[in-house]
């Protein structure tokens, strides 16, 4: 019986430990395909709207309260689509922080080609509460 109480406290540390672990890597690939989306339907729209008009789209509105171009609003949508979620609580640029996507839009240094490149963060929170919240970050790049 002592055994017990000395063992039990391990394998659930240990049990828990592996759980955050998938739990890690579910997320880690659900946002990597959220960005791979985002990348491809922001690029798609940028191509759009300059073969169009020639010149770079104006701001429209993606959600009430909020202004931001087609190509970030195509972005948030179809990373909002893969991840399931109704709506992704922020799109900001520089110091970004959990649950959040950022477009940013580059040329390529060889060929000049024009990149989207999407960012997404998310949080998880381990099953053991004496550990942080583990951050993690997926970035997708789209040729144009």
């Amino acid at each position: 019986m002592t055994e017990f109480a000395v063992v039990l406290p391990v394998a659930i540390l240990l049990l828990a430990l592996a759980a955050t672990g998938g739990q890690m890597l579910v997320t880690d690939i659900n946002i990597t395909q959220a960005a791979r989306a985002g990348a491809v339907a922001a690029q798609y729209q940028y191509n759009q709207s300059n073969t169009t008009t020639g010149t770079p789209p104006a701001t429209t509105p993606c959600t009430s309260g909020t202004t931001l171009s087609p190509e970030i609003c195509f972005a948030t949508v179809a990373a909002e689509q893969e991840l399931g979620v109704t709506s992704i609580p922020c799109k900001v640029t520089g110091s970004v922080p959990s649950g959040c996507l950022q477009v940013t839009f580059t040329q390529d240094s060889v060929s000049g080609q024009p990149m989207t490149q999407v960012t997404v963060w998310d949080t998880i929170q381990p099953y053991i509460p004496i550990f942080p919240g583990v951050t993690i970050k997926a970035n997708a790049t789209a040729p144009s």
